[in-house]
């Protein structure tokens, strides 16, 4: 170590060690600074390229929202239609159950129906009969007694007048 001083100490090659010492600092200098300009170039590169891809995905983004919305508006369109069709063949069908269940309750009514005016027609029969009969009590003052009585006992016009 002694032998590197005495180096530095001498006449002759301090200006070696000088002009080393110049030309390292500058070589650092030098590389700092095309590190910095590299660097700041890089950033710049960057951030087009940045700025690029962000534009290209945004771009890509408002697409695939069009497509999403458009293909909603589609499902909704065809749900909608699927299922118009489908309540209107259930509501076509319960429309046909409800037309049928009135028309038998029309004709069961229609056939109640007749079935009391023909009671009724009978009953008045009935009292015409037994009041042409001899030994008879006029019905026509009972008639709601003869309302729950049972079509068989009116074949016997004398019986039933003696019911009353």
């Amino acid at each position: 170590m002694s032998a590197v001083l005495s180096l530095l100490r001498s006449r002759l090659l301090r200006p070696v060690f000088i002009a080393l010492g110049v030309a390292l600092l500058v070589q650092v200098l030098v590389a700092v600074a095309l590190t910095r300009s590299t660097v700041t170039a890089l950033e710049a590169d960057l951030a087009t390229r940045l700025g690029v891809d962000s534009q290209h995905l945004s771009g890509e983004l408002e697409q695939a929202s069009r497509d999403v919305t458009s293909s909603l508006d589609t499902l909704s369109q065809n749900t909608r239609q699927r299922l118009s069709a489908g309540l209107s063949a259930r509501l076509k069908d319960e429309q046909k159950q409800l037309r049928a269940t009135l028309e038998k309750a029309l004709k069961d009514s229609a056939t109640d129906m007749a079935e009391l005016l023909a009671s009724h027609r009978l009953l008045d029969e009935f009292e015409d009969l037994c009041g042409r009969a001899l030994n008879t009590i006029r019905v026509r003052k009972h008639r709601s007694i003869l309302a729950f009585v049972p079509p068989f006992i009116c074949h016997s016009c004398t019986y039933m007048c003696g019911l009353v």
